[in-house]
């Protein structure tokens, strides 16, 4: 394997672990208010259910994106 295939690779897992956990806080915070807002005080519950179902979604979203990226970029589908 050639050593730009490898920086490729470790800079597009480091790419997806960054937008996995951009999503993660971005569906965190507000339902972290929200739930503030409600109870009046910070608890850790149910506002944490989403947050890991977007988060996985997002992961394996970006990797099945990623390979077919990869896939079209060698030459088309076979």
């Amino acid at each position: 394997m050639k050593i730009a295939k490898i920086i490729a690779y470790i800079l597009s897992q480091l790419l997806r672990l960054w937008v996995t956990a951009c999503a993660a806080v971005m569906m965190y915070v507000p339902m972290s208010a929200l739930a503030y807002a409600e109870r009046g005080y910070r608890a850790v519950g149910g506002e944490m259910l989403p947050v890991a179902i977007v988060a996985v979604a997002v992961w394996y979203g970006l990797g099945w994106l990623m390979r077919e990226w990869y896939r079209t970029m060698r030459g088309g589908r076979k």
